[in-house]
Formats: C-alpha cells, structure tokens, sequence
C-alpha cells in the first residue's frame, strides 16, 4: 500500500489526528488553525481568518492533541496559498 503523501511528494513523519496549531506572525498571535496534514519538512493548514502570502514568515506552535510539543514554537514559511490551504515549510 503507497503511503499517503502532501501535494508535492513529501512522505508523512507520521499519522496525524486533527490538530490545531496557533500560528503566530511579528510576535503576535493570529489565531488558531488546523492541520490538514504534515510531514517532515512542511505542514499544510485548512484557511483560516486571515490568509499570508507566499514567502511570509510565520511562527508556528503546536496546541493539541500534541500534547508533548505544545509550547514549541517552530519557524516556518509560507511556500503555497491555494484552495487546498496555506502550506509551510520548516
């Protein structure tokens, strides 16, 4: 059985229930946004309230069920915005 990729051919790190991440940009807290799906070196979010442009710098951080890394804030870009979401890079 092939295992589940992102648009663009990055394998899964791992099975990913619905998560939500609170994503951050210039030292402020936007808002929270679920996880359409992650892999090793990028993450794809559903829309939310407010949608960045391609190149943006982005903060990310995990809030549930990731229980073990929430409060990790991770840097990332914003490498796609279209109508399957915002993608990120690490």
């Amino acid at each position: 059985m092939a295992q589940p990729q992102l648009q663009g051919g990055t394998p899964h790190a791992q099975p990913i229930p619905r998560t939500l991440v609170a994503v951050h940009y210039a030292g402020y807290r936007i808002g929270l946004y679920r996880v359409r799906d992650v892999s090793r070196d990028s993450l794809l979010l559903r829309h939310g309230g407010i949608s960045f442009p391609v190149g943006t710098e982005l903060v990310i951080e995990p809030v549930e069920p990731l229980a073990a890394d929430a409060g990790a804030r991770r840097p990332a870009r914003v490498i796609r915005n279209d109508g399957q979401g915002m993608a990120l890079a690490w």
